[in-house]
């Protein structure tokens, strides 16, 4: 072979190396740009008694700017809690739709890790007719209110629970069963 050819055998794989490296690089930076658009628009639960809750936090708008700090802020790993204790009543009795409950009550324990919130979701409709404030470690709701005049009868319901981390962001659900009971 001569000195030309072989010259010109290295200057084409080097240019096959340059073409599929820049290729690799196109592709990392189409997923790292769908990675942040993912995680920067990730739905967030929306409070529920804005005197109680702060308002959820808003999008950051990433910038050239900004983008290290804001991979590296929705690259932390979130976990949720390996468990949750569920201390509740599974009845609960009004004296009517509109009145508050006297029995009815939603504890969240202090061995727990996370603050809490709940919908209570009739199980027949999936309508939800109540929407607790966030409920911190140590501390409990009585006399709930119903956000939703209901008739008299019994209806089958679900307590979802809602494990949030300090930004109010979900990590994790359970769900437990319920029995409401209006008199009249």
């Amino acid at each position: 072979m001569r000195m030309s050819e072989t010259n010109n055998a290295q200057s084409n794989a080097s240019g096959r190396n340059h073409k599929i490296l820049l290729g690799v690089c196109g592709v990392v930076i189409v997923a790292l740009i769908g990675v942040i658009f993912a995680l920067v628009n990730r739905p967030t639960p929306a409070p529920v008694d804005e005197s109680v809750t702060p308002q959820p936090q808003r999008a950051v708008l990433v910038t050239e700017d900004n983008v290290q700090e804001v991979i590296n802020e929705f690259s932390q790993p979130v976990e949720a809690p390996p468990s949750y204790r569920v201390r509740m009543s599974t009845t609960w009795h009004f004296a009517d739709g509109e009145s508050a409950s006297d029995d009815a009550y939603v504890s969240n324990a202090r061995t727990n890790k996370t603050d809490v919130y709940f919908d209570l979701i009739l199980t027949d409709s999936d309508e939800t007719v109540l929407q607790s404030p966030i409920i911190p470690v140590g501390a409990s709701m009585r006399n709930m209110k119903l956000d939703k005049v209901l008739e008299a009868g019994t209806y089958p319901a679900v307590v979802v629970y809602h494990l949030v981390d300090e930004n109010q962001n979900t990590l994790s659900t359970v769900r437990m069963g319920v029995t409401l009971v209006v008199a009249k």
